[in-house]
């Protein structure tokens, strides 16, 4: 593998192509060969002509098998718990809801065939940043008990990591999903990945197996970031003032007396729980809809009344853990 390797490098390099990197599956070929090279995260390169080339392991790859993993064990980090049955939860409820959180999510992401296991996609739109809003939103409005705030932050870190590799653009919404530069904030973002990675503890039951992911180390080479959720999220809407937010939300708090704004000891009850779920993302998809329209309908009057920088109302939640940084 390494003889052919090396001679497919001269071959494209006589043509005047210049090799930066080698990429490959997770196939256990490869991992031999990057153990032959000695090819470490804190090394990730080999010498070849006394040239130096590094080497990495595909991201879709890397991000299927992330999700697989999850699927069958427990993930553990610092002080949070990672579990796929969190994921089920999430969208066994919002699957029965006339407008979704999480509307790309199908039964084929959240128990795929071994054809569907093989779609990128199935496991990106899991591993996502509208997953990691959603689960926060639900957790914050009783739908999901607080420990879901751990998946809600590993599928955050993935979803930064995933994006931090997959640029097709200069400029993005999300700071990582563009080209690195000096300026950009994938350098620090790097440096916090590894420790990310290295602290995950993945369990079967109560036996730890960490030993056995190798897809774990195959990330080490990419790197990761820090999520987005703080710590506990459990009286989140009881915290909330105009103090403690600036991001836009494009639809203003009610004046009408019949409102679901609710204080710290009834705000998980179940009429109350899922109606905020239900209205939450109604809210999100009218925010969406007056974004659209206000550039080619300008009102100043429309727009003062329907736009808040404020987080004033329990109902656009899904609108503050949506917006990004």
């Amino acid at each position: 593998m390494e003889e052919l390797m090396k001679d497919t490098i001269d071959k494209v390099e006589r043509i005047g192509l210049n090799v930066v990197v080698v990429m490959s599956d997770l196939g256990s070929n490869f991992q031999s060969l990057a153990k032959h090279l000695k090819v470490i995260p804190e090394r990730p390169w080999f010498m070849h002509n006394q040239k130096k080339y590094y080497l990495m392991f595909d991201p879709p790859h890397l991000i299927k098998c992330i999700r697989n993993n999850l699927m069958k064990y427990t993930f553990k980090f610092g002080q949070y718990t990672a579990k796929w049955q969190d994921i089920v939860v999430f969208y066994n409820k919002d699957k029965e809801l006339p407008i979704r959180a999480a509307p790309k999510l199908t039964d084929k992401h959240i128990r795929p065939n071994n054809f569907a296991k093989m779609k990128v996609k199935y496991a990106t739109q899991i591993l996502s940043h509208t997953v990691t809003a959603s689960i926060c939103m639900y957790v914050s409005v009783g739908g999901l008990p607080s420990s879901a705030m751990g998946t809600a932050e590993c599928i955050s870190k993935f979803d930064s990591l995933f994006d931090s590799v997959n640029v097709s653009t200069i400029h993005s919404q999300k700071s990582l999903k563009c080209a690195l530069t000096q300026t950009s904030p994938h350098l620090s973002f790097f440096e916090q990945a590894i420790s990310f990675i290295k602290s995950i503890k993945i369990f079967q039951g109560d036996e730890e197996v960490t030993g056995r992911i190798k897809c774990l180390n195959g990330c080490s080479f990419l790197n990761s970031s820090r999520g987005n959720c703080n710590d506990d999220f459990d009286n989140l809407l009881a915290q909330f003032s105009k103090a403690d937010s600036s991001v836009p939300v494009l639809v203003a708090a009610s004046t009408s007396q019949q409102s679901d704004d609710i204080d710290t000891t009834d705000y998980k009850e179940k009429e109350v729980s899922d109606n905020l779920l239900k209205n939450n993302p109604i809210a999100y998809v009218a925010g969406y809809l007056l974004r659209k329209s206000f550039p080619k309908h300008k009102c100043s009057t429309c727009e003062s009344a329907l736009v808040t920088d404020q987080l004033e109302d329990n109902r656009n939640l899904l609108c503050f853990f949506k917006a990004y940084e």
